[in-house]
């Protein structure tokens, strides 16, 4: 599965993982209202499609709040 990089203003990173049963994404944005817009516009209407018919359950799609460890770089995403 491919999905074409839109530059969504607010996101500042996003990274797909693979593990042995499930993708993984991990986004970051600048702010709530930054990622609203991308969860309602055409990326995300598009990756649906994309996976339609392709997983085992529903998508779990969850908001975290940083807790930052070690140092400033390298403690959070």
């Amino acid at each position: 599965m491919t999905r074409a990089h839109v530059e969504d203003e607010g996101c500042l990173l996003y990274a797909l993982h693979e593990g042995d049963d499930r993708l993984v994404e991990i986004e970051k944005w600048s702010s709530p209202e930054a990622l609203d817009p991308h969860l309602k516009g055409p990326a995300v209407g598009h990756l649906l499609k994309e996976i339609e018919g392709k997983i085992v359950g529903e998508l779990d799609g969850q908001v975290l709040r940083p807790h930052p460890a070690g140092t400033p770089q390298r403690g959070a995403l």
